[in-house]
């Protein structure tokens, strides 16, 4: 009989002995951080939660994955609203523990996570090597999806984590997860964030970022924090990822995205978003206080903005090249900051949906396409149905003369394509051969026009009209709270000073300072420290 017994037991497939000790509220995978090992932590912690808060601390060393990791906090998380996932080590300023952390060797898999609404997430302190998997046409370390928000008690948070080599630190396939990405580090030649559609058609069914955009703006502190937030990072491409005049977006917003990018360091990467091709452009976006270095010239400039409404400032754009070559004239210009639109020309590449949309915002058409997650790159125009809307003058605002204008969801556009002029001011940008001088946008393409879909100024305040003198008055504004609430820090944000940019501007009144990771405790507040 115990001959049978033993017979019985190793013939259980070794993954079912996947492991995870609990103390208290704290579960620890049992001997490595396999996927399997951590996901028997996840899918425990319903039972070992405490107050809603479950934290799982993970092992010290490398671990290199053979399956992926899969949370859906829709389902199997009953008494669980706050999933902490962290590394081992003391916390940097910036990356993942640089002594006695985490490592996982991701190649070919990745994490995909399903968030939920009034549920809380965070995945911290963890460097990540090797080639992500793939999943929804595109490859990611961490792929997120669904529906949660910051103003009802939800959210994710990805911090201080280190990715290295040329890999994509995150995927966002819906336009309604909204949360923060803060104090991590990238270095290599790959778009830092993605952002789309993807095959997702998600319970609060926004993958295409219609509801977005027929919703009230969440800018600033009015917002409530319901945005995006990609804080105090740093991220650096190679001198080589610009070859062919092609530098990647730090995040690839798009879908109704709604997004705050503040107190970054960024390298040969750009900010900006989409415009209506794939899906709804971006709905609205803050461009405030980073620091922007050119190492060379960049077709899509430092800030290229393609859609949607928002608030570009106090940003230092500088480079050790002079301006005077004929690159940096024809692709940064005077500033690098480029307003355009894919769709009023033929320009090849992924945003004209191989010609589908090319010229659909011209004089002489009046084209209809589909926006959503079932367009493709071979298709996309139609003539009715749900989902099938005119590309360009959705509001009759263009004339004969003025065809095409206003573009759907073109820059200056907000909710219900009412205009809603994008504003920027004190801008600096800085070339080896002069000195600082304001940053001055210019329209690479389309029907943009100054004063009427932008507006900017040198001063170190907001625009109060645009145009100045007979223009709609700007909506109040306040910055959101900064540092973000999330990370746990002190004093305030340097959000006036022309002075200062990217993270030397972060949190100056107490600057942040290495602590060692909270072990089987739940922090005060109940913050996703």
């Amino acid at each position: 009989m115990k001959k049978i017994l033993v017979l019985l037991l190793l013939l259980i497939p070794s993954y079912l002995w996947a492991a995870c000790s609990w103390t208290g509220n704290v579960g620890t995978p049992d001997t490595d951080n396999s996927a399997a090992h951590i996901a028997e932590c996840t899918t425990t912690a319903t039972t070992n939660q405490s107050g809603g808060v479950a934290i799982i601390n993970l092992n010290a060393g490398n671990t290199s994955w053979s399956g992926n990791l899969t949370i859906n906090m829709t389902s199997g998380y009953t008494n669980v609203t706050d999933l902490r996932i962290i590394g081992a080590g003391t916390y940097a300023d910036h990356g993942a523990s640089a002594s006695g952390g985490t490592t996982i060797t991701i190649t070919g898999h990745y994490i995909n996570v399903t968030v939920a609404p009034q549920k809380k997430i965070r995945i911290s302190n963890i460097t990540f090597t090797g080639t992500p998997g793939s999943l929804v046409g595109d490859s990611a370390c961490i792929f997120i999806n669904g529906a949660t928000k910051y103003s009802n008690g939800g959210g994710f948070r990805v911090d201080h984590n280190t990715y290295v080599g040329n890999i994509r630190t995150m995927y966002l396939y819906t336009s309604i997860a909204y949360g923060l990405i803060d104090a991590n580090i990238q270095n290599g030649d790959e778009q830092v964030i993605g952002w789309g559609a993807g095959s997702n058609s998600n319970a609060a069914g926004d993958g295409d970022g219609n509801a977005s955009w027929g919703t009230d703006d969440t800018i600033g502190l009015a917002g409530a924090g319901d945005a995006v937030y990609l804080e105090n990072n740093q991220f650096t491409a190679g001198v080589d990822t610009c070859s062919g005049n092609h530098c990647w977006m730090v995040m690839d917003t798009s879908c109704g995205g709604r997004v705050v990018e503040r107190y970054n360091d960024v390298t040969n990467h750009y900010l900006g978003g989409h415009d209506a091709t794939q899906c709804r452009a971006q709905r609205h976006f803050e461009y405030y206080n980073n620091d922007l270095y050119a190492k060379e010239a960049n077709s899509n400039g430092t800030i290229s903005m393609r859609g949607g409404t928002g608030l570009v400032y106090n940003n230092y754009i500088h480079s050790d090249q002079a301006n005077s070559s004929a690159a940096f004239q024809s692709n940064l210009g005077n500033a690098g900051i480029p307003l355009m639109d894919y769709r009023w020309d033929s320009v090849a590449g992924e945003g004209d949906l191989g010609g589908v949309f090319a010229n659909t915002c011209t004089a002489g058409h009046q084209t209809k396409g589909y926006l959503g997650p079932t367009v493709t790159e071979t298709g996309g125009t139609c003539t009715s149905g749900t989902g099938c809307v005119y590309m360009d003058n959705t509001t009759g605002e263009g004339t004969t003369l003025n065809e095409g204008w206003p573009c759907l969801d073109q820059i200056g556009r907000g909710k219900d394509q009412v205009s809603q002029p994008t504003l920027l001011w004190n801008n600096i940008v800085k070339f080896a051969n002069n000195a600082p001088v304001p940053a001055v946008a210019y329209v690479r393409n389309g029907n943009i026009t100054k004063d009427l879909d932008y507006c900017e100024t040198s001063s170190a305040t907001m625009p109060a009209k645009c145009p100045a003198d007979t223009g709609v008055v700007s909506k109040d504004y306040t910055p959101f709270t900064c540092p973000h609430p999330w990370t746990g820090l002190t004093g305030s944000c340097d959000t006036t000073s022309t002075s200062m940019y990217g993270t030397a501007g972060y949190n100056i009144e107490n600057a942040p300072t290495a602590t060692a990771v909270c072990q089987g405790c739940v922090l005060s507040g109940g913050l996703m420290r």
